[in-house]
Protein backbone atom coordinates (compact mmCIF):
# COMPACT_ATOMS: atom_id res chain seq x y z
CA UNK A 1 0.00 0.00 0.00
CA UNK A 2 1.35 3.40 -0.93
CA UNK A 3 1.56 6.13 1.65
CA UNK A 4 2.12 9.87 1.54
CA UNK A 5 4.51 10.49 4.38
CA UNK A 6 6.60 13.65 3.93
CA UNK A 7 6.91 17.09 5.43
CA UNK A 8 4.82 18.41 8.29
CA UNK A 9 1.32 17.02 8.70
CA UNK A 10 -1.44 19.21 10.10
CA UNK A 11 -4.68 17.43 10.97
CA UNK A 12 -7.99 18.84 9.79
CA UNK A 13 -10.73 17.12 11.73
CA UNK A 14 -14.20 18.51 11.07
CA UNK A 15 -16.49 15.61 10.30
CA UNK A 16 -13.71 13.28 9.15
CA UNK A 17 -11.86 11.10 11.70
CA UNK A 18 -8.31 12.26 12.37
CA UNK A 19 -6.99 8.79 13.06
CA UNK A 20 -4.27 6.87 11.28
CA UNK A 21 -4.73 3.14 10.74
CA UNK A 22 -3.79 0.46 8.26
CA UNK A 23 -6.56 1.11 5.76
CA UNK A 24 -7.58 3.57 3.07
CA UNK A 25 -6.28 7.12 3.20
CA UNK A 26 -7.97 10.34 2.07
CA UNK A 27 -5.51 13.20 1.59
CA UNK A 28 -6.44 16.82 0.87
CA UNK A 29 -3.70 18.51 -1.15
CA UNK A 30 -2.73 22.10 -0.28
CA UNK A 31 -3.49 25.15 -2.38
CA UNK A 32 -1.09 27.90 -3.43
CA UNK A 33 -3.26 30.27 -1.43
CA UNK A 34 -5.14 28.71 1.47
CA UNK A 35 -8.89 29.05 1.02
CA UNK A 36 -8.82 29.48 -2.77
CA UNK A 37 -9.24 26.47 -5.09
CA UNK A 38 -7.24 23.68 -6.70
CA UNK A 39 -7.86 20.84 -9.14
CA UNK A 40 -5.69 17.79 -9.98
CA UNK A 41 -5.55 15.98 -13.33
CA UNK A 42 -2.61 13.58 -13.50
CA UNK A 43 -0.78 11.28 -11.09
CA UNK A 44 2.58 9.49 -11.30
CA UNK A 45 2.85 5.71 -11.27
CA UNK A 46 3.82 5.56 -7.60
CA UNK A 47 1.17 8.09 -6.57
CA UNK A 48 3.65 10.53 -5.04
CA UNK A 49 3.41 13.26 -7.71
CA UNK A 50 0.15 14.91 -8.76
CA UNK A 51 -0.25 17.75 -11.28
CA UNK A 52 -3.04 20.21 -11.93
CA UNK A 53 -3.74 23.83 -11.11
CA UNK A 54 -4.29 26.06 -8.11
CA UNK A 55 -5.46 29.66 -7.96
CA UNK A 56 -3.11 32.52 -7.11
CA UNK A 57 -3.82 36.21 -7.81
CA UNK A 58 -7.20 35.21 -9.29
CA UNK A 59 -5.58 33.09 -11.99
CA UNK A 60 -5.15 29.36 -12.40
CA UNK A 61 -1.51 28.35 -12.06
CA UNK A 62 0.03 25.04 -13.10
CA UNK A 63 1.22 23.14 -10.04
CA UNK A 64 3.00 19.95 -9.11
CA UNK A 65 2.33 18.30 -5.75
CA UNK A 66 5.32 16.23 -4.60
CA UNK A 67 4.80 14.06 -1.52
CA UNK A 68 1.98 16.37 -0.52
CA UNK A 69 3.81 19.69 -0.96
CA UNK A 70 2.56 22.12 -3.61
CA UNK A 71 5.00 23.70 -6.07
CA UNK A 72 3.99 26.22 -8.72
CA UNK A 73 5.42 25.58 -12.19
CA UNK A 74 6.77 29.08 -12.72
CA UNK A 75 7.04 31.10 -15.94
CA UNK A 76 4.95 28.82 -18.17
CA UNK A 77 5.30 30.12 -21.76
CA UNK A 78 2.26 32.00 -23.02
CA UNK A 79 0.62 32.08 -19.61
CA UNK A 80 -0.46 35.72 -19.51
CA UNK A 81 -3.92 34.67 -18.34
CA UNK A 82 -3.12 31.42 -16.57
CA UNK A 83 -1.49 28.00 -16.90
CA UNK A 84 -2.52 24.36 -16.63
CA UNK A 85 -0.77 21.02 -15.99
CA UNK A 86 -2.70 18.09 -17.48
CA UNK A 87 -0.47 15.05 -17.14
CA UNK A 88 2.78 13.72 -15.68
CA UNK A 89 5.23 11.00 -16.66
CA UNK A 90 5.41 7.71 -14.81
CA UNK A 91 8.26 8.82 -12.53
CA UNK A 92 6.79 12.29 -11.98
CA UNK A 93 9.68 14.19 -13.57
CA UNK A 94 7.99 15.41 -16.77
CA UNK A 95 4.84 17.57 -16.85
CA UNK A 96 2.78 18.62 -19.86
CA UNK A 97 0.09 21.24 -20.19
CA UNK A 98 -0.44 24.68 -21.68
CA UNK A 99 -0.18 28.36 -20.99
CA UNK A 100 -3.28 30.39 -21.66
CA UNK A 101 -3.70 33.94 -22.90
CA UNK A 102 -6.61 35.72 -24.53
CA UNK A 103 -5.05 35.24 -27.96
CA UNK A 104 -3.92 31.58 -27.90
CA UNK A 105 -2.93 28.48 -25.94
CA UNK A 106 0.69 27.28 -26.02
CA UNK A 107 1.50 23.67 -25.17
CA UNK A 108 4.60 22.90 -23.14
CA UNK A 109 6.71 20.05 -21.83
CA UNK A 110 8.43 20.73 -18.49
CA UNK A 111 11.38 18.86 -17.01
CA UNK A 112 13.89 19.95 -14.35
CA UNK A 113 12.60 23.56 -14.49
CA UNK A 114 13.14 23.78 -18.24
CA UNK A 115 10.38 24.21 -20.81
CA UNK A 116 10.10 22.81 -24.31
CA UNK A 117 7.51 24.49 -26.51
CA UNK A 118 5.33 22.14 -28.56
CA UNK A 119 5.08 23.58 -32.10
CA UNK A 120 1.64 23.97 -33.65
CA UNK A 121 0.33 22.22 -36.76
CA UNK A 122 0.27 25.59 -38.50
CA UNK A 123 -2.42 27.34 -36.49
CA UNK A 124 -2.03 29.61 -33.51
CA UNK A 125 -2.80 27.34 -30.56
CA UNK A 126 -1.71 24.03 -29.02
CA UNK A 127 -2.76 22.08 -25.93
CA UNK A 128 -0.78 19.12 -24.53
CA UNK A 129 -3.16 16.62 -22.89
CA UNK A 130 -1.00 13.60 -22.04
CA UNK A 131 2.52 12.19 -21.95
CA UNK A 132 3.98 8.69 -22.19
CA UNK A 133 5.38 6.99 -19.09
CA UNK A 134 8.98 7.79 -20.08
CA UNK A 135 8.09 11.42 -20.79
CA UNK A 136 9.33 11.32 -24.39
CA UNK A 137 6.05 11.42 -26.34
CA UNK A 138 3.37 14.11 -25.90
CA UNK A 139 -0.13 14.15 -27.39
CA UNK A 140 -2.85 16.77 -27.60
CA UNK A 141 -4.39 19.01 -30.24
CA UNK A 142 -3.51 22.04 -32.32
CA UNK A 143 -5.35 24.47 -34.54
CA UNK A 144 -4.56 23.99 -38.21
CA UNK A 145 -4.28 26.22 -41.25
CA UNK A 146 -7.69 26.87 -42.79
CA UNK A 147 -9.62 26.15 -39.60
CA UNK A 148 -10.28 23.10 -37.51
CA UNK A 149 -8.26 21.08 -35.02
CA UNK A 150 -5.74 18.30 -35.44
CA UNK A 151 -4.75 15.61 -32.94
CA UNK A 152 -0.98 15.61 -32.61
CA UNK A 153 1.86 13.35 -31.52
CA UNK A 154 5.08 15.13 -30.53
CA UNK A 155 8.47 13.50 -30.17
CA UNK A 156 12.05 14.81 -30.52
CA UNK A 157 10.89 18.29 -31.45
CA UNK A 158 8.51 17.21 -34.22
CA UNK A 159 4.73 17.70 -34.04
CA UNK A 160 2.84 15.23 -36.23
CA UNK A 161 -0.84 15.41 -37.16
CA UNK A 162 -2.07 11.84 -36.64
CA UNK A 163 -5.09 12.44 -38.85
CA UNK A 164 -8.87 12.06 -38.84
CA UNK A 165 -11.46 9.36 -39.19
CA UNK A 166 -12.89 8.89 -42.67
CA UNK A 167 -15.68 11.32 -43.50
CA UNK A 168 -14.39 14.31 -41.52
CA UNK A 169 -15.46 17.74 -42.79
CA UNK A 170 -13.39 20.28 -44.75
CA UNK A 171 -12.63 22.01 -41.44
CA UNK A 172 -11.95 18.79 -39.55
CA UNK A 173 -11.66 18.21 -35.82
CA UNK A 174 -9.63 15.61 -34.01
CA UNK A 175 -8.24 15.66 -30.47
CA UNK A 176 -5.77 13.28 -28.80
CA UNK A 177 -6.84 12.79 -25.18
CA UNK A 178 -4.44 10.17 -23.83
CA UNK A 179 -1.52 7.92 -24.71
CA UNK A 180 -0.64 4.41 -23.56
CA UNK A 181 2.24 4.15 -21.13
CA UNK A 182 4.52 2.62 -23.78
CA UNK A 183 3.39 5.30 -26.32
CA UNK A 184 2.17 2.70 -28.84
CA UNK A 185 -1.53 3.67 -28.70
CA UNK A 186 -3.23 7.08 -28.74
CA UNK A 187 -6.92 7.67 -28.07
CA UNK A 188 -9.24 10.63 -28.52
CA UNK A 189 -12.05 11.72 -30.80
CA UNK A 190 -12.55 12.87 -34.37
CA UNK A 191 -15.27 13.84 -36.78
CA UNK A 192 -16.30 10.87 -38.90
CA UNK A 193 -18.79 9.79 -41.55
CA UNK A 194 -20.90 8.19 -38.83
CA UNK A 195 -20.79 11.11 -36.41
CA UNK A 196 -21.72 13.90 -38.85
CA UNK A 197 -21.36 17.20 -37.01
CA UNK A 198 -20.52 15.30 -33.81
CA UNK A 199 -17.41 13.22 -33.01
CA UNK A 200 -16.47 9.56 -32.65
CA UNK A 201 -14.00 7.95 -30.25
CA UNK A 202 -10.84 6.66 -31.90
CA UNK A 203 -7.87 4.42 -31.17
CA UNK A 204 -4.64 5.10 -33.08
CA UNK A 205 -1.89 2.52 -33.48
CA UNK A 206 0.90 2.01 -36.03
CA UNK A 207 -0.20 5.07 -37.99
CA UNK A 208 -3.81 3.92 -38.35
CA UNK A 209 -6.79 5.61 -36.67
CA UNK A 210 -9.82 3.38 -36.07
CA UNK A 211 -13.27 4.56 -34.94
CA UNK A 212 -14.68 2.75 -31.90
CA UNK A 213 -18.35 3.40 -32.64
CA UNK A 214 -20.79 4.33 -29.90
CA UNK A 215 -23.25 2.81 -27.45
CA UNK A 216 -26.70 1.81 -28.76
CA UNK A 217 -29.52 4.35 -28.75
CA UNK A 218 -29.77 8.08 -29.23
CA UNK A 219 -27.42 10.40 -31.09
CA UNK A 220 -24.28 8.92 -32.65
CA UNK A 221 -21.46 10.49 -30.65
CA UNK A 222 -18.60 9.24 -28.49
CA UNK A 223 -15.21 10.35 -27.19
CA UNK A 224 -12.26 8.42 -25.76
CA UNK A 225 -10.64 10.06 -22.73
CA UNK A 226 -8.30 7.42 -21.31
CA UNK A 227 -6.34 4.29 -22.25
CA UNK A 228 -4.65 1.53 -20.26
CA UNK A 229 -0.86 1.33 -20.16
CA UNK A 230 -0.80 -1.54 -22.67
CA UNK A 231 -3.30 0.16 -24.98
CA UNK A 232 -5.88 -2.64 -24.93
CA UNK A 233 -8.59 -0.91 -22.86
CA UNK A 234 -10.13 2.45 -23.76
CA UNK A 235 -12.57 4.50 -21.68
CA UNK A 236 -14.68 7.57 -22.35
CA UNK A 237 -18.32 8.54 -22.95
CA UNK A 238 -21.04 8.02 -25.52
CA UNK A 239 -24.53 9.35 -26.17
CA UNK A 240 -27.28 6.86 -25.42
CA UNK A 241 -30.31 9.16 -25.71
CA UNK A 242 -31.47 11.89 -28.08
CA UNK A 243 -30.32 14.60 -25.67
CA UNK A 244 -27.05 16.47 -26.18
CA UNK A 245 -26.95 16.91 -22.39
CA UNK A 246 -26.87 13.20 -21.53
CA UNK A 247 -24.14 10.60 -21.99
CA UNK A 248 -22.88 7.34 -20.52
CA UNK A 249 -19.41 6.23 -19.47
CA UNK A 250 -17.99 3.36 -21.53
CA UNK A 251 -15.19 0.80 -21.44
CA UNK A 252 -13.92 -0.60 -24.75
CA UNK A 253 -11.88 -3.80 -24.96
CA UNK A 254 -11.39 -6.47 -27.63
CA UNK A 255 -13.58 -4.57 -30.06
CA UNK A 256 -16.57 -4.29 -27.73
CA UNK A 257 -17.85 -1.09 -26.13
CA UNK A 258 -19.93 -1.55 -22.97
CA UNK A 259 -21.80 1.08 -20.99
CA UNK A 260 -20.85 1.46 -17.32
CA UNK A 261 -24.14 3.03 -16.22
CA UNK A 262 -24.86 6.08 -14.08
CA UNK A 263 -26.02 6.94 -10.57
CA UNK A 264 -29.77 6.90 -9.83
CA UNK A 265 -31.66 10.20 -10.24
CA UNK A 266 -30.86 13.33 -12.21
CA UNK A 267 -29.91 13.28 -15.88
CA UNK A 268 -28.38 10.10 -17.29
CA UNK A 269 -24.90 11.57 -17.41
CA UNK A 270 -21.57 9.86 -16.69
CA UNK A 271 -18.04 9.95 -18.08
CA UNK A 272 -15.12 7.55 -17.63
CA UNK A 273 -11.83 9.44 -17.48
CA UNK A 274 -9.02 7.07 -16.51
CA UNK A 275 -8.25 3.35 -16.27
CA UNK A 276 -5.74 1.14 -14.46
CA UNK A 277 -2.85 -0.52 -16.30
CA UNK A 278 -4.67 -3.82 -16.86
CA UNK A 279 -8.03 -2.19 -17.62
CA UNK A 280 -9.77 -3.73 -14.60
CA UNK A 281 -10.54 -0.47 -12.75
CA UNK A 282 -12.14 2.65 -14.25
CA UNK A 283 -12.73 6.02 -12.59
CA UNK A 284 -14.67 9.12 -13.60
CA UNK A 285 -17.89 10.88 -12.61
CA UNK A 286 -21.64 10.49 -12.80
CA UNK A 287 -24.59 12.72 -12.00
CA UNK A 288 -26.48 11.96 -8.81
CA UNK A 289 -30.06 12.60 -7.74
CA UNK A 290 -28.94 15.97 -6.34
CA UNK A 291 -27.82 16.93 -9.89
CA UNK A 292 -24.21 17.09 -8.66
CA UNK A 293 -21.24 15.32 -10.21
CA UNK A 294 -20.05 12.42 -8.03
CA UNK A 295 -16.77 10.53 -8.47
CA UNK A 296 -17.12 6.84 -9.37
CA UNK A 297 -15.04 3.68 -9.11
CA UNK A 298 -15.89 0.78 -11.46
CA UNK A 299 -14.67 -2.78 -11.54
CA UNK A 300 -16.15 -5.94 -13.02
CA UNK A 301 -17.02 -7.45 -9.66
CA UNK A 302 -18.93 -4.50 -8.21
CA UNK A 303 -19.90 -2.35 -11.18
CA UNK A 304 -20.27 1.42 -10.82
CA UNK A 305 -19.81 2.67 -7.24
CA UNK A 306 -19.96 6.15 -5.75
CA UNK A 307 -16.47 6.69 -4.29
CA UNK A 308 -17.76 8.69 -1.33
CA UNK A 309 -20.31 6.00 -0.48
CA UNK A 310 -17.69 3.28 -1.01
CA UNK A 311 -15.39 4.94 1.53
CA UNK A 312 -18.24 5.38 4.00
CA UNK A 313 -19.58 1.83 3.58
CA UNK A 314 -16.33 -0.14 3.29
CA UNK A 315 -14.22 1.92 5.69
CA UNK A 316 -16.76 3.52 8.04
CA UNK A 317 -15.58 7.09 7.52
CA UNK A 318 -17.96 10.00 8.06
CA UNK A 319 -17.78 12.23 4.96
CA UNK A 320 -20.82 14.33 5.80
CA UNK A 321 -20.62 17.66 4.00
CA UNK A 322 -18.08 16.49 1.43
CA UNK A 323 -18.77 16.22 -2.30
CA UNK A 324 -16.21 14.11 -4.16
CA UNK A 325 -17.12 15.44 -7.58
CA UNK A 326 -14.75 13.89 -10.13
CA UNK A 327 -12.05 11.22 -10.16
CA UNK A 328 -9.50 12.40 -12.73
CA UNK A 329 -6.71 9.83 -12.71
CA UNK A 330 -5.60 6.51 -11.23
CA UNK A 331 -2.25 4.79 -10.73
CA UNK A 332 -1.41 1.71 -12.84
CA UNK A 333 -2.18 -0.68 -9.95
CA UNK A 334 -5.66 0.82 -9.49
CA UNK A 335 -5.08 1.67 -5.82
CA UNK A 336 -4.44 5.43 -5.78
CA UNK A 337 -6.93 7.92 -7.23
CA UNK A 338 -6.79 11.69 -7.52
CA UNK A 339 -9.74 13.97 -8.06
CA UNK A 340 -11.62 17.14 -7.28
CA UNK A 341 -14.24 17.85 -4.65
CA UNK A 342 -16.01 20.41 -2.51
CA UNK A 343 -15.14 20.54 1.19
CA UNK A 344 -17.65 21.17 3.98
CA UNK A 345 -16.34 24.75 3.95
CA UNK A 346 -17.43 24.99 0.28
CA UNK A 347 -13.87 25.14 -1.07
CA UNK A 348 -12.77 23.46 -4.27
CA UNK A 349 -10.08 20.98 -3.24
CA UNK A 350 -7.73 18.43 -4.78
CA UNK A 351 -7.72 15.04 -3.09
CA UNK A 352 -5.89 11.72 -3.24
CA UNK A 353 -7.33 8.42 -2.05
CA UNK A 354 -5.14 5.37 -1.47
CA UNK A 355 -6.83 1.99 -1.10
CA UNK A 356 -5.39 -1.16 0.50
CA UNK A 357 -4.12 -3.88 -1.76
CA UNK A 358 -6.69 -6.64 -2.35
CA UNK A 359 -6.20 -9.49 0.05
CA UNK A 360 -4.01 -7.44 2.36
CA UNK A 361 -6.47 -7.84 5.23
CA UNK A 362 -6.68 -4.08 5.60
CA UNK A 363 -10.25 -3.61 4.46
CA UNK A 364 -11.25 -2.58 7.95
CA UNK A 365 -14.70 -1.36 8.84
CA UNK A 366 -14.90 1.33 11.46
CA UNK A 367 -14.27 4.99 12.07
CA UNK A 368 -10.55 4.45 12.55
CA UNK A 369 -9.93 2.84 9.18
CA UNK A 370 -9.64 6.00 7.11
CA UNK A 371 -7.64 9.06 7.98
CA UNK A 372 -7.91 12.46 6.38
CA UNK A 373 -4.67 14.36 6.15
CA UNK A 374 -4.32 17.91 4.98
CA UNK A 375 -0.83 18.83 3.87
CA UNK A 376 0.64 22.29 4.35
Amino acid sequence: MRAFFAGVVVFACGVVPCVFADGAQFVVLPQLVEGSSARPYGISSDGNVVVGWSIRDNRRRAVRWVNGEVHEIQSVPGSGSGSFAWDVSGDGSVVVGHGWSFSANRAYRWEANEFTNIPTLGGGTTVANAVSDDGDVVVGYSSIVGGGLGAFRWQDGVTENIGYLAGASDSPRSVASDIAGDSSVIVGYSESARSGDNVEAFRWEDGRMVGLGDLPGGIFESAATGVSDDGTTVVGWSRTTSSQEEREAFRWKDGEMIGLGDFPGGKYDSTAIAVSADGSVVVGWGESATLDAEAFFWDESNGLRNIKEMLETDFGVNLTGWQLGTAHDITPDGLTITGYGISPENQGVAWVITLPEPGSGLLLVGATSLALRRWR
